[in-house]
């Protein structure tokens, strides 16, 4: 930064090492300089995502889906946009709108597998159970490596009233390593449902 004049090598700096500050959790930090980025070249996707991205992590889901919902409107051409604005939502517990932002997201690539298990989560919250599984069991058979879906799974068989095919996928999600990836939630699942 001492020996940078131009905007253009600036944006770079600021906004790589706000992504490394963002990567080692220190958000604070990662979020200044994504916004000093910014401040160079106001419609860099990249930066705008990482600064959502940052605050979804800090917890502040209001301005992460701000700058969302402002990446929908440099580009509207990527599934991953919409599935960020949904993601928040459902955070946000604002199911219907979450709702139609993994629909969209699954209208730009069908092909894709985390809209559909998110969007079967919201489904699950809004107690369509069947709906729910249908997109989860979808989004396994596009990935059946997402330890997330055979959690969000077990949590609709739990719904169902189906403890054994939950406790099942509750041990898929272990083995996959949900919890180095997510927390303890299967663990505290498993410990109060499959004994």
């Amino acid at each position: 930064l001492q020996h940078n004049t131009n905007d253009s090598m600036l944006f770079d700096i600021y906004f790589l090492r706000g992504s490394i500050h963002n990567t080692l959790g220190e958000f604070n930090i990662g979020i200044e300089d994504d916004l000093k980025a910014l401040s160079f070249d106001s419609l860099a996707i990249d930066a705008m995502l990482d600064l959502g991205i940052a605050y979804s992590n800090s917890g502040n889901n209001e301005s992460a889906l701000q700058w969302f919902l402002k990446v929908l409107t440099v580009d509207s051409s990527d599934f991953v946009f919409y599935q960020n604005v949904g993601f928040v939502l459902s955070e946000m517990q604002q199911y219907g709108e979450a709702l139609s932002y993994f629909d969209k997201a699954i209208q730009q690539d069908p092909k894709q597998a985390y809209p559909y298990n998110n969007r079967g989560y919201v489904k699950m919250k809004l107690k369509d159970l069947f709906g729910a599984m249908s997109d989860i069991d979808q989004s396994i058979k596009i990935n059946s490596g997402n330890a997330y879906a055979y959690r969000n799974r077990a949590l609709v068989y739990l719904e169902m009233k189906d403890p054994l095919r939950a406790c099942n996928d509750l041990e898929k999600a272990r083995k996959l390593g949900y919890k180095n990836a997510k927390g303890n939630d299967v663990e505290a699942l498993i410990n109060s449902n499959c004994k």
